[in-house]
């Protein structure tokens, strides 16, 4: 309301101005003067509103921080998808898997680790996922992750996969032969070889 009038006494101020003096340049002059103020009063409400929009962590949490909180819990062995949001400009949301391999601890764990949330930082509306299926460490690409025994499975038979087809590349060198026309060596590759083996077999009587 203040800052509304303060640009309607602006406007009435340029009107005299230019009635007096005729200075036709106070117009684009206090439009400017009320461009800063409406964009300094605003300026906030731009920055909460471009985060609800984005769904972005609120200023004033650290995700990392949460992270480590839900870390340090006990029997958690691993935090994986985390997510925090602002549901509005006072309310504030959160969603994470807990993987806990010694069972699941029950709802009085899951409504403490809520309230302790909130208490801490902020965060009003929390949904948890524990997961219990028993974890296998798997050292990835220098992080080590914790795989359900499916998962690990799966890993290890694709690392297998792709040992044996690194084996046959490997194996599939450019080999010398020797023409039966001439004594130069010509080269053929290891699976050319295998496929003449089995023609000179096959029209043998």
């Amino acid at each position: 309301m203040a800052g509304d009038a303060l640009v309607s006494l602006g406007v009435v101020l340029a009107g005299i101005a230019i009635l007096t003096t005729g200075w036709l340049w106070f117009d684009p002059a206090i439009s400017l003067i009320i461009v800063v103020v409406v964009v300094v009063g605003t300026w906030q409400l731009l920055k909460d509103s471009l985060n609800l929009s984005l769904d972005a962590v609120p200023h004033h949490i650290e995700p990392a921080a949460v992270r480590t909180f839900l870390h340090e819990l006990p029997g958690v062995a691993q935090v994986h998808d985390l997510h925090i949001w602002a549901m509005s400009t006072t309310e504030t949301a959160l969603t994470v898997n807990l993987v806990m391999p010694q069972g699941h601890p029950g709802d009085r764990f899951l409504a403490h680790v809520a309230r302790e949330l909130d208490r801490h930082f902020g965060i009003e509306h929390s949904t948890i996922q524990i997961e219990i299926a028993e974890t296998i460490a798997q050292e990835i690409g220098g992080q080590v992750l914790f795989l359900d025994p499916l998962a690990a499975d799966w890993l290890e038979n694709l690392r297998s996969v792709s040992q044996t087809l690194a084996q046959v590349l490997s194996q599939s060198q450019i080999l010398p032969r020797r023409s039966p026309y001439t004594d130069n060596p010509q080269p053929i590759s290891t699976f050319a070889a295998i496929a003449s083996t089995r023609e000179t077999t096959a029209l043998k009587p």
